[in-house]
This record gives C-alpha cells, sequence and structure tokens, in this order.
C-alpha cells in the first residue's frame, strides 16, 4: 500500500521500500475510473485532393481551406499514341504585322492585323554603306537585245527590248535607178473587151465615106462626104447611110 509518509527525510532508501510505494501508487492509479471529458473542437481533415491541369494540385481542407499549388513531379514517357484520323478544331485566328510604317518623323509605327498599332518606334541610323555600283551605259547588240555596263566593269545581259508603238510614215525617199529588163514573160490569155476609144471626126468621115463607097446600089445615092465636115453633118450622113441599108 502506498504510505506518502516514507521515505523519511535523512534515511537510507531501501529498494524494497521504495518498491512497495511505486507499487502502492499504480495500485491507486490503476483504481482511477476515467471520466469522459468534455468533446473537443472538430479537427479539420483533407476533403479533396484537385487536379489543376497544368502539372500542379491543390489540397482542400474540410474548413474550406486550401494549400497549393504543388507541381507535379513528370511521370515516365508513355509510349507514342496513335494518330487520329478526324482533324481537330480549328484553331482560332493569329495576327501578325501587315505594316511597318513611317510617320514622316524618323519613327516607325508597326500595324496589325486586328487593327492594333504599336509605336512610334525610333529608327536607328546605320553606318553609310559602301558605294553601289551604277549603269554605266547600254549597248545595243542588235536583233532587239541590248547589255547593260555597270560602273563598275560588270556586264549584264543581254536583254530582249519591248517592241515600241509603229512609229509615224518617213517621206518617200528618192526614185533608185532603173533595174535590167527581165525575160519576156508567157502570153497572156486575151483581156476583156476594153471600152470604146474616141474617134475623131476625120476618121468618122472617112469610115462613112469607106463604106459609102463599097456599098450596094441601095446605097449610091448616098454621096461622100465633104473632108471638112462637122460632127452634126457627120451623124447625118450616118443616119442617111443607115436608112439605105434597109431598103
Amino acid at each position: 500500500m502506498f504510505d506518502p509518509s516514507l521515505p523519511v527525510n535523512g534515511s537510507e532508501v531501501s529498494s524494497a521500500e521504495l518498491r512497495g510505494q511505486f507499487n502502492g501508487l499504480k495500485s491507486l492509479i490503476d483504481a482511477i475510473v476515467p471520466t469522459p471529458g468534455d468533446p473537443g473542437p472538430a479537427g479539420r481533415g483533407i476533403a479533396n485532393i484537385r487536379d489543376n491541369g497544368d502539372s500542379t494540385l491543390t489540397i482542400e481542407m474540410t474548413d474550406g481551406s486550401t494549400f497549393g499549388p504543388f507541381p507535379l513531379p513528370p511521370g515516365p514517357a508513355g509510349p507514342p499514341g496513335t494518330d487520329s484520323s478526324t482533324p481537330g478544331p480549328a484553331g482560332a485566328d493569329g495576327r501578325s504585322i501587315v505594316n511597318v510604317r513611317d510617320d514622316g518623323l524618323g519613327r516607325a509605327l508597326v500595324e496589325m492585323s486586328d487593327g492594333a498599332t504599336y509605336g512610334p518606334f525610333i529608327i536607328a541610323s546605320g553606318p553609310e554603306g559602301a558605294a553601289g555600283a551604277g549603269i554605266s551605259s547600254f549597248e545595243d547588240v542588235g536583233g532587239g537585245s541590248f547589255l547593260i555596263h555597270a560602273t563598275d566593269g560588270q556586264v549584264y545581259g543581254p536583254f530582249t527590248a519591248p517592241a515600241g508603238p509603229p512609229g509615224a510614215s518617213g517621206p518617200s525617199g528618192a526614185d533608185g535607178a532603173n533595174g535590167a529588163d527581165g525575160a519576156p514573160g508567157s502570153e497572156g490569155a486575151p483581156g476583156p473587151q476594153g471600152p470604146a476609144g474616141d474617134v475623131s471626126a476625120q476618121q468618122l468621115a472617112d469610115a462613112v465615106n469607106g463604106a459609102v463607097a463599097n456599098s450596094s446600089a441601095n446605097t449610091n445615092a448616098v454621096g461622100a462626104l465633104d473632108e471638112n465636115a462637122d460632127q452634126a453633118a457627120i451623124i447625118a450622113k450616118i443616119n442617111e447611110l443607115i436608112n439605105a441599108l434597109r431598103r
């Protein structure tokens, strides 16, 4: 049994006495009937572990608090997947530079395809470049082609010159010397009957006189024309001859 007066102050320590005291204390403790205390505050635990979709996770607690995100270590590489036969959806239109405009003040404005504009940006001047080669002359090599001679001695071409519009007609040149006569050609086919030619009064009078001289007795009464007959006299004599021939 436990004795609270032992050990006596100043006494020698006895193992049997100490053992009895310890055993007495144990008996007293074992005899205590435990009485439940008041419930403690509710603890908190993990309600959910959420995958953020970017290789991180967030821990959600039962009291609404969260911890994270925590990066997930990469796993081993998986086997290659098979190609899909169905095309994926079209992506959103991107934007690009459509123009870089000089504002006239040594600055550049960048115009984007979505209408946005950036700038102005100061355009830095670079060092002066080496003198370039220029064109010193053009050489016509005939056949509608030409060569370009540069100031550095290089020759470029030949290039085909485009044909210009037809020029105005020039003045007629002087007649050239007559050429030698060619060999006679073969006789051609007869041409069509030409129009009646002009007959002089003398030729017509001679013809009428000849017809009268060689006519029959019916025309002997038609006298010969005078050598100085005019046109009216000739016409009258022809009519006289025609009437005589009709008899």
